[in-house]
């Protein structure tokens, strides 16, 4: 699967949880619902299910692809982000990234989860999600564009998939 790529958003460490499940920030980071998440990764479909873009394969190593498929869906979802985090720096494969701090506050996006799988049309690929704050996670999201299966996850409020409450 691929790796993970971070927008990271450069803020004090003043969060919290509230009650209806949006995060919050006292300084600079904006609220994000469960709702919002979602629909930004919905957002990445029609990308996913572009065969050009599928065909633009780069190797950078051994069974390790990227496709602009990938590119694509990173930049969607970040132009999707809400507020001052759209313009925060991004942590990805291609780039040097020992300059984000991971006690922050991180979107963890990984915009095609199963590109080997994209690339050869199995249809089992997903776009994930994340918000971690100071190293933990508060809310994540995965997406598989080709079922409309939605996994999702709260701190301290359980997983659903595809709205239905995981036990």
């Amino acid at each position: 699967m691929a790796e993970a790529f971070v927008v990271y958003c450069c803020v004090e460490q003043k969060f919290s949880l509230r009650e209806d499940g949006r995060v919050m920030n006292q300084n600079t980071l904006p609220d994000v619902s469960m709702d919002e998440i979602i629909e930004i990764v919905r957002g990445t479909k029609k990308i996913l299910l572009d065969a050009e873009a599928r065909s633009h394969i780069h190797q950078k190593g051994p069974a390790d692809f990227v496709t602009e498929v990938d590119f694509m869906c990173r930049s969607t979802c970040r132009r999707s982000l809400p507020g001052d985090i759209r313009r925060s720096s991004l942590w990805g494969e291609e780039k040097d990234n020992r300059d984000l701090d991971p006690d922050g506050a991180l979107w963890i996006l990984d915009p095609v989860d199963g590109t080997t799988n994209l690339i050869h049309q199995y249809r089992q690929s997903a776009v994930s999600l994340g918000l971690s704050v100071g190293r933990r996670i508060l809310a994540a999201v995965i997406y598989n564009p080709y079922s409309e299966e939605i996994f999702s996850a709260r701190a301290g409020e359980g997983a659903s998939a595809t709205g239905s409450l995981c036990r």
